[in-house]
């Protein structure tokens, strides 16, 4: 991973630092491949702790050697939360949806798996497969820094053999939120727009949450407690026919509120 990450950094930097002012720099920047990023994987699921009140813990389960006391210490949130964040299995008829957590160097992860494996001879589309990571890396240096927002590690793995390319800009967070509370259509709501910094290989893209060319975003911590949809978006195109596909992804609708009793406490809010 400290390889990806340095990957990433080197990657940032050389579009930083490019010498060329023109927009199609911007619109079509050069390929860059990916030599060490990990394909999207599937937590392993968390067993509950022995510190979870009796209603919380499942009897047909055995309990874990437990760290989750030893992160609620450190970090301030309860480990009620922590379990229901690292436990969660989100209802979707086409979707797979688990998260796990690791605590490994003082550092707590917690991954929110999705995938869409739709067969060639299934109802649906097999063309908008896809595999995905959400992740949050919570530890002194993502902290001080104030990286609330999650990683994504995203393969449309229905676009495998094709030549692809994201333009500049085509990959973002977009939270939407509703006022009043009785929204029923697009237009009544509000958006928060938070597109990503990434690199990219075809048909496989990694970001580590961080805003574009580093500007400032609308995404803060508390966007998770008050967000009613938390969509990953990203356009891909064809290299050879410029054919675009629009790949959004929602969150499941629960988790967010979730994930933000987790990191409320371990950013000091």
């Amino acid at each position: 991973m400290k390889k990806l990450f340095a990957v990433l950094a080197v990657a940032l930097l050389a579009g930083c630092n490019s010498s060329s002012d023109s927009t199609d720099d911007k619109t079509l920047p050069p390929a860059t491949h990916l030599p060490e990023i990990e394909v999207p994987e599937r937590p392993q699921p968390q067993l509950p702790p022995e510190h979870l009140p009796g209603d919380d813990t499942s009897p047909d389960r055995p309990t874990p050697d437990n760290w989750y006391q030893e992160v609620s210490d450190r970090f301030g949130m309860t480990v009620a939360a922590l379990h229901k964040a690292c436990s969660f299995e989100g209802e979707h008829l086409q979707y797979e949806v688990f998260t796990g957590c690791s605590w490994q160097n003082e550092t707590l992860t917690v991954t929110y798996y999705v995938a869409k494996n739709t067969g060639d001879s299934d109802p649906g589309d097999s063309s908008s497969n896809f595999e995905h990571n959400f992740t949050w890396v919570v530890n002194d240096a993502n902290i001080d820094a104030g990286k609330i927002w999650p990683q994504a590690n995203h393969l449309a793995t229905g676009l495998d053999g094709k030549e692809m390319h994201i333009e500049y800009g085509k990959i973002w967070y977009s939270l939407s939120f509703c006022d009043n509370g009785l929204c029923t259509e697009d237009g009544e709501y509000n958006y928060i727009e938070h597109p990503l910094s990434h690199i990219s290989d075809n048909n496989h893209v990694f970001s580590d949450g961080t805003p574009l060319d580093g500007g400032e975003s609308d995404f803060v911590i508390d966007s998770y407690r008050t967000a009613e949809r938390l969509f990953f978006i990203v356009h891909f195109t064809d290299n050879h026919t410029n054919y675009v596909y629009k790949r959004p992804l929602m969150m499941d609708t629960a988790y967010p509120a979730i994930i933000y009793d987790v990191l409320a406490p371990a950013f000091g809010y």
